[in-house]
Parts: structure tokens; sequence; C-alpha cells
């Protein structure tokens, strides 16, 4: 399993202000809103073609969505615990391996949580009222910008990290090359402070050639 810490993240988020109750009122919104929530999400999927492909037709959104539904009612009845970690990371490790960018599937999360902020703050005849519409209304901005946010953070984080390899790759490459030809004095300059490692280590065999 990948270092990915759970406490760490507990701590930093301050889980610890959030009381039962609280998971108790998310868990009730889920019960009555998360599967009109996800067909309306995989609704958009299936109009995106670039998307639709990862699934095996209707069948393949259907197995999908009811692990999200069981997911996201599990962390809300039995909390943030060690069976929720594992469940995300799997998540994470299939999208890495079916190709899925890391944009669309943050870009679910303000599709999905719009109908559910709409469930917590204005259920039921609720709704019918102009007040509670506008907080729901003000509440699902603030998430889609801040989703907004983290996606364009981390397409540029990723970007660079897909930029320094592509570096990597063509100098070492070329150092390899050279190597290849009988050129024992070829060395590796300037690569990312990440990749400095590799550097010496390369520099270092070349030396003792």
């Amino acid at each position: 399993m990948p270092n990915v810490p759970l406490q760490e993240r507990l701590d930093f988020y301050r889980f610890d202000n959030i009381n039962a109750s609280a998971y108790k009122g998310v868990s009730k919104a889920l019960g009555r809103g998360i599967d009109a929530a996800l067909d309306d999400f995989y609704e958009v999927v299936s109009s995106r073609p670039e998307l639709a492909a990862f699934f095996d037709g209707g069948g393949g959104m259907e197995r999908a969505k009811k692990l999200q539904a069981d997911h996201w009612k599990a962390v809300f009845r039995d909390g943030v615990d060690k069976r929720f970690h594992q469940r995300a990371l799997h998540v994470g490790r299939v999208h890495s391996k079916i190709g899925l960018e890391p944009r669309w599937y943050i870009g679910a999360y303000p599709l999905i949580l719009e109908k559910l902020t709409a469930e917590i703050i204005s259920p039921g005849a609720q709704g019918m009222l102009g007040s509670t519409r506008k907080k729901a209304a003000s509440v699902n901005a603030l998430l889609k910008v801040a989703l907004l946010d983290i996606d364009l953070a981390l397409a540029s984080f990723f970007d660079d990290i897909d930029k320094n390899r592509q570096k990597v790759n063509q100098k070492l490459g070329d150092a390899l090359e050279q190597l290849a030809n009988g050129n024992l004095d070829v060395s590796l300059e300037d690569l990312p402070e990440e990749f400095k490692k590799i550097e010496q280590d390369f520099n270092q065999a070349m030396g003792s050639l």
C-alpha cells in the first residue's frame, strides 16, 4: 500500500472538530439523495465519449455507481476509518491503472455535491423557500470554486512533473546513446533537483569506468 498516512491528514483537516451528529445528518441526506445525484452525474459521463469509454456500457456505470454509493454511505455511517482509507487508495490505484486523469475524478464532486448539499440545507418542503435555496446555491458556489481551484493547481503540479520526466528521459537517453557509441567521458548535468540522485549515481558509475 502506498505511503499515504491517514492520521496526518485527519489532524491537518481537523476532523476532530466533526461530531457524530454531523455525520448522521449527512448520512440521512445520502439516503435521500445519493442515487439521484449519481444518476445525474453518470448522465453527464454518458454524454462525453472520452469518459464513457472507461466503462463497458451501462453495466459498468451501474457497478461504479453502486460502489460509489456504498463507499459514501459507509464512511458517514462508520466514520473515517482504515476501511475508508483502503477503499480510497484502491480507487486511486484503479484510476491510475485505467488512465483516468485526476481532473475527471475531482470534477465529479461538484456535480454530485450540488444535489447532496441541497438535501442537507433545503430538504423537502424547505426547498421551496427562497432563503434556503439561496443558502444551498451559495454553498454550491463555494464548493465548485474550491474544487476547481484544486483541479487547476494539481494540473499545474503534474504538468511540471511530466516536463521534468521528459527532460530527464531525453538527457539520459542522449547519455546512453553516447555511451553505446564508445564515449566514456559522457556525464549527466542539470537534472531537476528530484532527480539529482540519478545524476550523481550515473556520473559516479562513469567515473569508475
